[in-house]
């Protein structure tokens, strides 16, 4: 900040000592204004709140698995998890379960849909917050979100045209860095919007995703994306003859091809390459002989002339020929110029029809998203009005970010409509990757669904009541809806609670409490299955075993000769226990406990001492 400013601080500072005020009040009143004054050079200044922050003093983030919602195909499949409760409380208990022994997150993708601060009563989520309270409680999220990716992970953030400058801010301040900004058509100028617009009124088609690296990178995607370019290129004029060993006009090609000169005649229009643009629309003997691998190979568009340094190894007098990976052609004067195959124009594109042909590598303008919108309420088969990404978006943007093929896990913490869950199945199904997901949401009733409870009588706390909520109503059926369309696939389902410290609860909710600390680890493995024995549980898929040691002073050794031998009879082996750093015994691996972990079992253990005395 300018050195101005904080003279002019300072001049505040002294007008109210000479009014009288005490010195103390003025320095609670101005200091904090100087430092972060000092603090920030560029970026957002507003008035911290913790409206949205829950008083956490005494209490830990705890999490335990709910009965009978966990869906389990294939024990051997990919595991999935959804967290109902509180976000906040959700991503501080991943400090534990998501960041590794050295420190580092272990997340690969966030992609989260946050409320856009509307104003909004009937939103789902608390979607009515003043400027300050919402960037507060963005603030500590995102943070903590960050905390959670791996150095090469990507965040990709929703947002809406009121709101993308203040989240750009903070996530610049955040990050250390300046991230893309993805303009996302949502919408076309129709139906009642389009009176608006006719009067002048510049109406909203588009949102924005803010995506950002943790790493100071400006690679963000890591498969391209393309966008369909309807027609023909007549820039591609070229069609090299293997048989005469010449370049023949592409125009000559299509006159002498008898099927396709009669394919411009039966629709009406004379051979020429501005025509056959309309044609690649309309006829598929057309789009499919222009685009085989015989015609597009060998037709080229010509580029400027070629350095001298780049073909002078080459000798003769052919017309066409390569050096390296590039294709050159000789004019009959002997220039040689660049040329492009038309090959290597088309392909596989991602818009809306998923057509085949020529297409553009899309940069930070995603048009085309406002035909995904009739059929977006349908999508998942459950409603979210207002809250609702298209199940084509969501895929795209975390096909852009992972590679082919990647066993990468995701984070939604802002899950809602359960998009990114469907959208994760969906891309998995299509590039035989096995990437996992985490949503995290609340399940908050929005306006409609109370007025629903409450003229029905239903009781807030009852089954009847939070199975109305927006984690069961939607997030929950939407994956109870789709995981049949794609087997080999688990879903565990778990609460995100506020739970007194240990040492603090009678022995009614001791023994819970020892439970739950077991979870987090359950979470960290990626392992579900669980049975309990006397002095451990064990935790277990198609080729793991786990130990988790409930007995805190139980060291490496009492495991061994009380525990190992009877545990496991999986490949792959691992023990929680009291151990000072991770080390290899007799093939299995020994871990250290979480700090969360080993804070309540440690505090469970002094309970049941002191209750024996």
């Amino acid at each position: 900040m300018a050195k101005k400013d904080l003279e002019q601080v300072q001049v505040i500072k002294e007008r109210m000592l000479a009014a009288g005020i005490p010195e103390d009040e003025v320095e609670r009143l101005v200091d904090p204004l100087a430092d972060e004054l000092q603090r920030r050079v560029c970026g957002l200044v507003w008035e911290h709140t913790t409206s949205s922050i829950p008083d956490m003093e005494g209490k830990i983030a705890t999490l335990e698995p709910v009965a009978g919602k966990n869906i389990v195909d294939d024990i051997a499949g990919d595991n999935h998890v959804l967290i109902e409760g509180e976000n906040l409380l959700a991503l501080m208990a991943m400090q534990y379960t998501h960041i590794d022994e050295d420190g580092k997150g272990t997340i690969d993708v966030i992609y989260s849909d946050p409320p856009y601060n509307t104003g909004s009563v009937s939103f789902a989520y608390n979607d009515k917050f003043e400027k300050s309270e919402w960037l507060s409680m963005m603030d500590i999220r995102l943070k903590l979100a960050r905390n959670l990716l791996k150095d090469d992970g990507t965040m990709l953030l929703s947002i809406d045209e009121k709101f993308v400058s203040y989240l750009k801010l903070l996530c610049d301040d955040i990050f250390g860095h300046s991230g893309a900004c993805l303009m996302i058509e949502t919408s076309a100028i129709a139906g009642p919007r389009r009176v608006p617009a006719m009067q002048g009124s510049i109406v909203k088609t588009a949102e924005y995703v803010l995506a950002y690296k943790k790493s100071n990178s400006e690679s963000i995607a890591k498969n391209l994306t393309y966008d369909h370019i309807p027609g023909f290129d007549t820039h591609y004029s070229l069609f090299w003859d293997e048989v005469s060993g010449s370049f023949e006009s592409f125009k000559d090609i299509i006159k002498a091809n008898s099927l396709i000169a009669d394919e411009f005649k039966k629709h009406g229009f004379p051979v020429s390459l501005d025509n056959l643009g309309f044609l690649v629309g309309i006829s598929g003997t057309v789009r499919d002989w222009l685009y085989s691998t015989d015609i597009s190979t060998h037709l080229f568009r010509k580029g400027d002339r070629a350095s001298v340094s780049a073909t002078d190894s080459v000798s003769g007098a052919s017309p066409f020929f390569i050096v390296g990976e590039k294709k050159y052609m000789r004019d009959r004067k002997g220039q040689v110029y660049n040329i492009f195959a038309y090959s290597d124009r088309i392909g596989q594109c991602d818009d809306y029809f998923n057509s085949y042909g020529e297409r553009t590598v899309r940069g930070n303008l995603w048009k085309g998203f406002s035909s995904d919108g009739g059929n977006l309420n349908k999508e998942g088969g459950v409603s979210f009005k207002s809250g609702k990404k298209p199940l084509r978006l969501i895929r795209q943007l975390l096909k852009m970010v992972t590679d082919k093929g990647s066993n990468a896990t995701v984070l939604d913490f802002f899950a809602g409509s359960g998009t990114t869950g469907h959208a994760v199945l969906d891309l998995n199904k299509e590039d035989g990757g096995h990437r996992r997901f985490i949503l995290c949401t609340n399940n908050e009733l929005g306006k409609e669904a109370q007025q629903e409870a409450k003229k029905k009588g239903y009781i807030p706390g009852s089954e009847e009541y939070e199975d109305l909520g927006v984690c069961h109503a939607v997030t929950y059926r939407r994956m109870q809806n789709v995981f049949p369309e794609y087997p080999g696939n688990n879903l565990y389902y778990y609460k995100v609670e506020q739970d007194m410290e240990a040492s603090v609860l009678d022995d009614v909710t001791i023994a819970r409490m020892a439970s739950r600390a077991v979870f987090y680890v359950a979470m960290k493995e990626n392992v579900f299955n669980m049975e309990k024995h006397e002095d451990y549980h064990l935790l277990y898929d198609a080729g793991t075993d786990v130990v988790v040691v409930t007995d805190p002073d139980m060291d490496m050794y009492d495991v061994e000769d009380r525990i190992v031998p009877e545990a496991f009879t999986r490949k792959h082996r691992k023990v929680y226990c009291s151990v000072y750093e991770p080390c290899v015994r007799d093939g299995v691996r020994y871990i250290p406990y979480p700090e969360e972990v080993l804070k309540v079992l440690k505090a469970v253990k002094k309970y049941i001492r002191r209750e024996a005395e």
